[in-house]
């Protein structure tokens, strides 16, 4: 027996709906993917977090037009809620949706900011209902900038993240433009940061430091073979996912 077969499903959570552990538990059996994982990218608790995600965006999930990904970190959650959404928006009838990779995050200068500001202006008319995804949110400062853009150019959209450090409804630190409109998987929870944060050997791209691109560049050291095994992970998961949508 594998490592990844021992692993056991987390306890239920005092306050959680237990209709919402059925539910994932009925969508994806976490053990047995992880066993039969090509990259052994993911892990148990970040699983949890995605699927709740999922859950959260249900409701309007087949009335996004487009996806703007926070990377580099963001990018192999924002290619898997592509494929999620694009398996909906299918049934209906509708095409899949265009996915934009911004270069964006805390440390870039306003010099970057403006870049990506101009990127987003020149594309305000195409986008439509929008979903920035991000991997975790600390305290918000660098994914803000980004709301702000988005609501001073008039678009319509929504923030999704894998984890959020606080509870948005207790600490009022938050900007309130972003908590009006954030989904998230799971607050004062760290695994979208553990299991997505820094890892460009598997998403291929990291951030550029020239000012004149908003978009990430290749990675030196990225992996081809790690990065196909990834995505082949990302599109199991993107089925199993696709199950809590039923």
């Amino acid at each position: 027996m594998t490592q990844e077969t021992q692993i056991k499903m987390p306890e239920i959570r005092k306050t959680e709906n237990l209709s919402v552990r059925e539910k994932i538990n009925n969508a994806i059996n976490i053990p047995l993917f992880l066993e039969k994982s090509k990259s052994f990218f993911f892990d148990q608790p970040v699983i949890e977090a995605l699927a709740r995600l999922v859950l959260k965006l249900k409701e309007n999930i087949t009335t996004y037009d487009t996806i703007l990904s926070d990377d580099a970190s963001g990018r192999l959650v924002s290619l898997l809620l592509k494929k999620i959404i694009d398996k909906q928006k299918k049934k209906i009838g509708k095409k899949g949706l265009p996915i934009y990779f911004l270069a964006s995050g805390r440390h870039r200068t306003l010099q970057q900011i403006e870049v990506l500001k101009e990127f987003i202006k020149s594309k305000k008319d195409k986008l439509g209902k929008t979903l920035l995804v991000t991997e975790y949110i600390s305290v918000g400062e660098g994914i803000t900038y980004l709301v702000k853009i988005l609501k001073e150019e008039g678009i319509n959209f929504d923030v999704a993240t894998v984890s959020i450090k606080y509870n948005p409804d207790k600490h009022k630190f938050y900007d309130q433009d972003l908590v009006t409109r954030l989904k998230y998987g799971l607050a004062r929870d760290k695994s979208g940061m553990d299991s997505l944060y820094g890892k460009v050997i598997y998403s291929g791209v990291r951030k550029s430091q020239h000012i004149n691109t908003p978009h990430p560049i290749l990675a030196k050291n990225r992996s081809t073979v790690l990065m196909k095994q990834v995505r082949q992970d990302i599109d199991v998961l993107a089925k199993k996912l696709s199950k809590l949508l039923d």
